[in-house]
């Protein structure tokens, strides 16, 4: 719902969906929200044939890839305002709107030290009362009397965290921090998924890819004339089309088995219950092997690689010739066993 919300679609033409194989189901997209999302007007050469090679290569179109599975080939959508054809994130779509607001300040170049929490005599738990933050280079304390949002990210908001006192106490004891509030999961089963190979393919030297306006001052020159007076050409190319497939679309049902005969097998009676002798990461560790191997052996298996073609040369080892054009087929593991 709050993605719905938050969102306004741009339905796209019939014409526009033929083309582009702009698929989408109205139920799963909003129409009110402060954030525009769209069909790119213009879709790189790379998008031009992905879903008829897909197809070919046996992996059908999703038509509603915004519904709760990415399993199959699609045409991604931007966050474009469609009227002026810029950038719609959340500076332009709910802070600019409301700026001139005299209780609301957005302090740019702080950065938090740690949460202030006070125990709190009457339920006798700690209570966020502040937050600690350096700014010019000076140390300040902004009091609370409603809430603190912390949301910093996957790896900073837990660090935050910890640098607040919550935490796994044998971490905090090493680091010198005391603890406030004993919770050892903090900082703990990061999961990222992870680019695992690149394939770079040399192109058609005329296909206009972003290396190449970063090399061509010329090339770029035009391309933001082009931008700037018709609102269209390679700076309005935001668009992307990608697929996700499960194991099973390329592997064998043994090998399937194989990679989830390493994860930790489920508790002998069957439940997600740990047993009392377990420590808190043993614990996590079992549960996140349970989510894992469900997604091995789910009649309908969640996209478990991502596959993504496009034209420039995203790979940080292969160097481009001058005068050349590449694309790359990037590779992405969507649940790694390993955690961080």
């Amino acid at each position: 719902p709050y993605f719905k919300k938050s969102e306004t679609f741009q339905i796209p033409t019939q014409e526009y969906q033929k083309k582009h194989e702009a698929h989408y189901d109205q139920e799963y997209h909003g129409t009110g929200g402060p954030l525009h999302t769209i069909y790119s007007a213009e879709y790189g050469t790379s998008c031009q044939y992905w879903h008829e090679t897909l197809n070919n290569l046996g992996v059908e179109s999703n038509p509603s890839h915004m519904s709760g599975s990415s399993v199959g080939a699609w045409t991604a959508l931007t966050a474009i305002d469609p009227s002026t054809q810029t950038r719609c994130y959340s500076a332009s779509a709910y802070y600019l709107p409301v700026s001139h607001r005299e209780n609301l300040i957005v302090l740019t170049n702080a950065t938090v030290r740690n949460v202030v929490l006070e125990r709190d005599s009457a339920s006798d738990e700690q209570v966020a009362k502040g937050v600690c933050f350096i700014h010019d280079s000076e140390q300040h304390i902004v009091n609370v009397s409603g809430e603190v949002i912390l949301s910093a990210g996957s790896i900073q908001s837990p660090q935050l965290l910890e640098l607040s006192g919550i935490g796994n106490p044998a971490i905090l004891s090493a680091a010198g921090i005391e603890t406030r509030v004993t919770n050892p999961n903090v900082g703990e089963n990061l999961q990222d998924h992870m680019t695992v190979t690149m394939m770079i393919y040399e192109i058609d030297p005329s296909i206009v890819t972003p290396e190449a306006l970063r090399a061509d001052p010329l090339l770029a020159a035009a391309a933001d004339e082009q931008y700037a007076t018709s609102k269209s050409g390679p700076r309005t190319a935001a668009g992307y089309s990608a697929a996700y497939l499960p194991f099973s679309h390329y592997t064998t049902p043994e090998e399937i088995s194989r990679l989830a005969s390493r994860l930790s097998p489920p508790s002998s009676a069957g439940t997600e219950a740990a047993a009392p002798s377990d420590d808190a990461a043993s614990t996590s560790r079992r549960l996140r092997d349970q989510i894992l191997s469900s997604r091995f052996s789910s009649a309908s298996p969640g996209g478990q690689i991502e596959f993504l073609f496009d034209v420039s040369n995203y790979s940080p080892f292969f160097k481009s010739e001058p005068g050349k054009r590449y694309g790359t087929m990037m590779q992405m593991l969507q649940h790694p066993f390993s955690v961080g």
